[in-house]
């Protein structure tokens, strides 16, 4: 499995979007809140990944992490 695919699943298993606002993906959840940003597409999604990992960033995960 590609990495694309790996973030692809990512996503879908967590109920998550990316959207391309200006210049930057945002990584949305399924309350519509904007959870991070990155310039690229697998720059978002690993942010996300990293802020649903790491327990330091747990209370900033509610859509405040940006």
């Amino acid at each position: 499995m590609g990495i694309a695919n790996e973030l692809q699943s990512y996503l879908d298993r967590n109920r998550l979007t990316v959207e391309l606002n200006g210049v930057k993906y945002e990584v949305i959840d399924k309350e519509k809140k904007v959870i991070c940003r990155g310039v690229t597409f697998q720059t978002a999604v690993r942010k996300a990944i990293w802020l649903s990992a790491c327990p330091c960033q747990e209370s900033k995960h509610n859509g405040h992490a940006l």
